[in-house]
């Protein structure tokens, strides 16, 4: 019924409940070294994302521009003002507030109401180290790199 016979007690170990002051010291020191390291990782990935979502966003608006082109047999302008693209209808496109246009890159597209652009392309989108391209080629097809 007892687990130890009646004469004899168990031998407890004493409990810890939590941490040394030396431990906790040591825990802090290498969670701020990972942290450090992994700082500049971000910072490079935070760049990368918002460039790679600004040509995205560029891309789709280009290409709904070409398909409202040919579906009302119009001629449609997508163009840039400052830091923002405008469609046709005036919404305003906005880019990443780390996002810029480099020197050199198109104004604006214009697509003919039969679907290709008057003129063909580059957009150069940069933020930071990060750099991409939306090309409108003379036959109408956007494509990003």
């Amino acid at each position: 019924m007892y687990p130890y016979p009646p004469n004899q007690t168990a031998r407890l170990q004493p409990v810890r409940a939590g941490s040394t002051l030396p431990e906790l010291l040591v825990w802090i020191a290498v969670s701020g070294l990972l942290f450090a390291l992994a700082l500049p990782q971000f910072t490079v990935i935070t760049s990368r994302m918002a460039v790679d979502q600004a040509m995205q966003q560029l891309v789709s608006e280009l290409q709904a521009a070409r398909m409202q082109a040919t579906a009302t047999r119009t001629s449609v302008t997508v163009r840039r003002t400052d830091s923002v693209y405008r469609n046709a209808a005036g919404r305003v496109i906005r880019l990443g507030t780390p996002v810029v246009f480099a020197a050199g890159s198109a104004d604006s597209v214009t697509f003919a109401s039969f679907g290709p652009p008057l003129a063909s392309g580059t957009f150069t989108l940069t933020a930071g180290n990060q750099t991409r391209r939306v090309v409108v080629s003379p036959g109408g097809v956007v494509q990003s790199f």
